[in-house]
């Protein structure tokens, strides 16, 4: 007769031969993945290691053709904007640095740059107190709706630039706008901000940034292009090249626009800034083109303008 401790035997015996096989099964297994592992580890470190010699080389060549655009820029703009004097409206949240290689392109080609407004983010109209007082200062309503309070304040900053500065004795729009803190004045001529703007004038209006803009580009930077095309003065609008908002793809879908004002969707590079000079050259010169439309977005038209010798 077989006993119960016989049974109780029997059952460890099965189980701990059962926990055995799976722990030598285990072992065998968890050997096989550390190997698999340790081959893509060293695959990968290796792939990492041409990478990195890769961007290196690449690096090495951007820095060349940075040096060597440098160079060549003022040599393919030298003369094109020879006794122009523009103006040039930003965004606070626009790398001043961009903005700087667009003046410092604009010198090169022989212009004088009267000076830049610096659109802050108040012209957002976040806040209920900023849109009455805005709206003072322009003279609407004060209940109205900040999208039209901004696209007011475009209109008349537009008709500002211009027609100049206002020949009747009063407070300029721009000095008011500057004074609320919703544009950052810098006039670079003589007669200070009250003197910026006129009909001999032209205006370049730059955007473009990687986080949230300063003022919303559909209720106040198009809205200004559009004013400035329709008081037939010449504009340009860019944006950088990496702009995370559009700005410059506005302006192209707008029939009522697009065609009458130049635009650069890459004016923080070599090509963008040669388009700026030559499309201004160009539409001063001739007025709209056939082809007004640089860069390298959707609705470019070519990358730069033909040149044209300087006069």
């Amino acid at each position: 007769m077989i006993s119960f401790r016989y049974h109780v035997v029997t059952i460890v015996a099965v189980f701990m031969a059962l926990g055995l096989g799976v722990l030598m099964g285990t072992t065998v297994v968890k050997q096989s993945v550390v190997d698999n592992l340790r081959a893509q580890a060293q695959r990968a470190i290796n792939t990492n290691h041409d990478l990195r010699s890769s961007v290196g080389e690449l690096r090495k060549e951007v820095r060349g053709w940075d040096s060597a655009s440098q160079a060549f820029l003022p040599l393919l703009i030298r003369g094109q904007l020879a006794g122009t004097t523009v103006v040039l409206v930003t965004a606070s949240d626009v790398d001043f640095s961009e903005v700087d290689g667009v003046m410092k392109a604009l010198k090169d080609a022989g212009a004088n740059v009267a000076g830049v407004l610096t659109v802050t983010s108040r012209m957002e109209l976040a806040q209920d107190g900023q849109r009455v007082q805005l709206a003072g200062l322009l003279g609407v309503p004060d209940d109205s709706a900040a999208t039209d309070v901004a696209g007011q304040a475009a209109q008349s900053v537009a008709l500002r630039l211009a027609d100049g500065p206002a020949q009747t004795v009063g407070a300029d729009l721009l000095s008011q706008l500057s004074g609320g803190g919703f544009v950052v004045d810098q006039a670079l001529g003589q007669g200070g901000l009250a003197a910026l703007g006129g009909p001999d004038q032209p205006v370049i209006v730059l955007s473009g940034g990687r986080g949230q803009p300063a003022a919303d580009p559909s209720t106040f930077f198009v809205p200004l292009v559009a004013a400035l095309v329709q008081s037939s003065h010449p504009v340009v609008a860019g944006e950088t090249v990496d702009s995370q908002y559009e700005f410059v793809s506005l302006i192209r879908k707008d029939g009522s626009i697009d065609g009458d004002a130049v635009t650069v969707d890459d004016a923080d590079t070599m090509p963008g800034r040669v388009a700026v000079v030559l499309g201004l050259r160009n539409l001063i010169a001739d007025g709209p083109g056939k082809c007004g439309d640089f860069g390298v977005k959707a609705g470019a038209c070519d990358l730069v303008p033909a040149p044209t010798p300087a006069p």
